[in-house]
């Protein structure tokens, strides 16, 4: 009476039915780094199977041992200008007097069921800094990045890491290992203790961006 479905078979147990017109299937519980042996064969209405076909091997691709992502937002407020956006400017700013301080947002996804044994935070100076930045959490994920100002950003939270001197023209590691845990949107502020005010390539810069990476045991 025609085909109505296929049963679909890995490594000699069946793994689904999919209808007589499914032309394509994705497996999506498949492991990493492993060989897996598929068949098939069609049915028809009255439940009557053709042979099973030859196999086809597949083998998955290994995950890769670190991740990295570029934020979906960033931007700066400044005190001396309380409501000015700075969402579009190709650079970000932090200073501790008057105050400047900063806004990053990313989109970390892959981590599955993988263990993370360190977060890395990069930010490219273009100034040099004696006393450092600081990073630090944020649970406030409604700030927009093309309308925040300084009157409305929210607050900072806890610091993530201790300041230290770096050079400029060059990239600066922030190590946040324990504030990324899983998938899902992570916001981070920063700010520094100098009076000095320090400069950094921000997502809209045409190179050196800041990147967020992942690294897995």
């Amino acid at each position: 009476m025609g085909v109505t479905g296929y049963t679909i078979y890995r490594d000699g147990s069946s793994l689904t039915t999919v209808s007589g017109s499914t032309l394509t299937f994705s497996d999506t519980t498949v492991a990493p780094a492993t060989v897996y042996s598929y068949t098939l064969d069609a049915f028809d209405q009255a439940g009557n199977h053709s042979s099973i076909t030859g196999p086809v091997s597949v083998t998955t691709q290994s995950l890769p041992t670190s991740l990295t992502f570029g934020p979906v937002a960033d931007t700066y407020v400044s005190a001396t200008n309380p409501t000015t956006n700075y969402g579009t400017t190709t650079t970000l700013r932090t200073d501790g007097s008057p105050d400047l301080h900063g806004y990053l947002r990313f989109n970390v996804q892959g981590i599955a069921s993988r263990t993370i044994s360190k977060v890395t935070l990069k930010l490219y100076a273009n100034s040099s800094s004696n006393q450092g930045i600081q990073i630090t959490a944020l649970s406030d994920n409604n700030w927009v990045e093309n309308t925040i100002n300084y009157n409305t950003a929210p607050a900072l939270g806890s610091a993530l890491n201790t300041p230290v001197a770096f050079p400029a023209g060059a990239y600066v590691s922030f190590d946040i290992t324990g504030y990324i845990t899983a998938d899902g949107v992570y916001n981070l502020g920063f700010l520094t203790p100098s009076s000095t005010a320090i400069s950094l390539q921000s997502r809209e810069a045409a190179s050196n961006n800041p990147q967020l990476i992942l690294e897995f045991n």
